[in-house]
Order: structure tokens, then C-alpha cells, then sequence
């Protein structure tokens, strides 16, 4: 976490230091400050949890994968065997999942910093708004800016959705093979297995 937090900063700084020394000429074409601003504040944040809180779940998955299926081998073989023939349909439904989020959570990104932009240029320029009785379609344009991150984030709770469900329903496919068991037994393999998913 601390290291996370010790790189995010590094990268705040050498970015704002970077934008800071570029010529005027970029802010009037390329770079408007508010997507200076959103870009530190989202990129930093993405890279900050990558680093503390996504590695630390990678390792300890990992670590409950590999162990699950040890338990398992050592209690039903033949049900981790069958376990262990799911596994690359999981790591697709997995990567197609991962996919589509990172797809959708791009979309919601450019909206909400288009509906950043709205609401920066609105109140700079609040006087030539007022004056000119702009507030309301101000308002309709980070309304509509807005709208379009709600609908994104409606199709990502889908899809995550959607994910665990195939994920889920792929572990349930293992307990079909499972007939000449024990009860017991297969309940103790699902048990290990499901905790080493």
C-alpha cells in the first residue's frame, strides 16, 4: 500500500512537472486543463491501485489456487482431475470479462471527463454564461455527459454480472462427473476447490 502510494506521488509530480514545462502552444491545441487535471487524478489512481491492492489479490490468489488444488488431490483425485479440465474454460470466460470491462470502464472515463470539461469551462467563463443565460444548456450538457457514464456503468454491472455467472456455472459443471462418490467426499472436494478457485 505504501509502496503504491510512494510511486502514485512520484508520477503526480514528474507529470505535473511535464505539463508545466510544455510550450503555451500545447494548451491551446492539445492539452485543455481540465484533462491535465483528469488524466494525473485517474492515471495515478489506476497505476496506485495496480500496484498496492491488485498485486497483493494477484499473490494471494495465487497462493489459494495452487493450495485448493493440492487439498483437492490429496482428498477426491479423480473430481480435482475433472476440476482442473475447467480451468482454461474459466481463465477464458475471465479474459473476455476482463475485456469488456476494460472497454466499458474507457467509455465511462472519456464521459465523465468530457462532463469534467463541461463544468470547468462553465465556471470560467461564468459571467459570458450568465450574461448570455447559458446556465441551462450548461446544465443539459453535463447532463447528457453524465447520462452517458450512467448507461456505462449499467453495462458494466452487466457484464460483471454476467462473468461470475458463466464463472460460477462453469464450477458447477465438476459435481455432474461426481456421481460414484460420497456425498462427503464431494462435498469436501467442492469445499477445497471452490476456495482455490
Amino acid at each position: 500500500m505504501w509502496t503504491g502510494e510512494r510511486q502514485s506521488t512520484k508520477m503526480r509530480i514528474k507529470y505535473l512537472e511535464a505539463a508545466l514545462s510544455q510550450d503555451i502552444q500545447y494548451f491551446d491545441t492539445d492539452g485543455r486543463t481540465s484533462e491535465v487535471v483528469f488524466t494525473i487524478n485517474t492515471d495515478t489512481v489506476m497505476v496506485q491501485d495496480a500496484i498496492s491492492e491488485k498485486l497483493g489479490n494477484f499473490i494471494h490468489y495465487m497462493a489459494t489456487f495452487v493450495s485448493g488444488f493440492v487439498v483437492g488431490f490429496t482428498a477426491v483425485w479423480q473430481l480435482a482431475l475433472v476440476t482442473l479440465a475447467v480451468v482454461p474454460l474459466i481463465a477464458v470466460i475471465g479474459g473476455i470479462h476482463t475485456t469488456a470491462l476494460g472497454k466499458i470502464s474507457g467509455k465511462s472515463q472519456e464521459a465523465l471527463s468530457q462532463a469534467g470539461h463541461t463544468v470547468e469551462q462553465t465556471v470560467a467563463q461564468i459571467r459570458v454564461v450568465l450574461s448570455y443565460v447559458g446556465e441551462s444548456r450548461a446544465l443539459q450538457a453535463y447532463s447528457s455527459a453524465l447520462k452517458v457514464a450512467q448507461k456505462l456503468g449499467y453495462k458494466s454491472g452487466f457484464a460483471k454480472r454476467m462473468g461470475l455467472g458463466r464463472r460460477h456455472r462453469m464450477l458447477r459443471v465438476r459435481p455432474s462427473a461426481g456421481n460414484p462418490f460420497h456425498r462427503r467426499d464431494l462435498g469436501a472436494a467442492y469445499l477445497h476447490q471452490r476456495v482455490g478457485r
